[in-house]
């Protein structure tokens, strides 16, 4: 993803995609709020969710080739911000899985617990 050094933390989908993930890297960046929401409020860093979309697509694209599965459900604290990742979400998603074996494409959707993760 090109993580600069400073941003970086543990190199896992949490450690990118996560609230604490993107605060962390907010701050690297000289952001001195406290949350995720203030970050978006700024109007500023909205390239982490970019960065963010990406990796959750490459999951996403583990998991229905190593799985083929009937659906992937997105859930927890994040999930009131979907409107800043999940398209994006999609749309690589879509074109990896489009690149390996469009039958193992899968919906990508918002869980009914929305915020009340597992």
């Amino acid at each position: 993803l090109g993580i600069p050094v400073e941003e970086r933390g543990p190199a896992t989908v949490e450690g990118i995609a996560s609230g604490t993930a993107l605060l962390r890297r907010a701050r690297a960046r000289g952001f001195e709020g406290n949350s995720v929401e203030e970050v978006v409020a700024s109007g500023k860093h909205r390239d982490l969710f970019e960065d963010m979309a990406k990796a959750l697509a490459a999951l996403c694209y583990n998991l229905s080739i190593g799985f083929h599965l009937e659906k992937i459900f997105f859930s927890g604290g994040l999930v009131k911000l979907h409107a800043l990742y999940l398209p994006a979400v999609k749309k690589h998603y879509a074109e990896l899985i489009q690149a390996f074996n469009p039958a193992f494409t899968c919906p990508l959707t918002i869980a009914k617990t929305k915020n009340q993760a597992g």
